[in-house]
């Protein structure tokens, strides 16, 4: 796509879900940094189950997962738009962190509520900046 090939030029490079988590960790144990897009909605295989905004969700463990296991720090990031043409800022929160229980699922539900609720506090700052097509809530109605 349009967004993957700039991004790309950038000097990103672009991982595909399938067999990802391998390649990020190789990533951070070379001291790369790892950004992903969270705030999309995860399917019943993959995602754990959050509150985000009031509303039972879906979430992507994976930055919980490579916390976990790397130690890297877990930063939740957004872009906020300024005045201008092709202005932007960086908003940056954390690091997440929480006290390790010694039960996995557990340490990785509570990390993954905690940065999708960062993810829901930048919203509600600034509702007007957010752009979302993702249909957040669709895992979770019922048929």
């Amino acid at each position: 796509t349009w967004v993957t090939e700039h991004r790309k030029q950038f000097g990103q490079k672009v991982v595909t879900k399938q067999g990802a988590l391998r390649r990020l960790f190789r990533t951070l144990k070379n001291n790369g940094n790892v950004a992903m897009l969270v705030a999309q909605r995860a399917n019943h295989a993959d995602g754990v189950m959050t509150k985000f905004f009031g509303h039972p969700a879906l979430s992507h463990p994976a930055p919980a997962l490579l916390h976990l296991k790397t130690g890297a720090p877990l930063l939740v990031g957004a872009c906020r738009r300024l005045p201008g043409l092709f202005r932007f800022e960086l908003i940056a929160r954390g690091p997440i962190t929480i006290k390790r229980t010694g039960d996995t699922a557990h340490d990785v539900q509570a990390l993954t509520q905690l940065y999708t609720s960062e993810v829901e506090d930048i919203i509600r700052s600034e509702p007007s900046q957010w752009l979302w097509t993702a249909r957040r809530w669709e895992a979770t109605r019922k048929k």
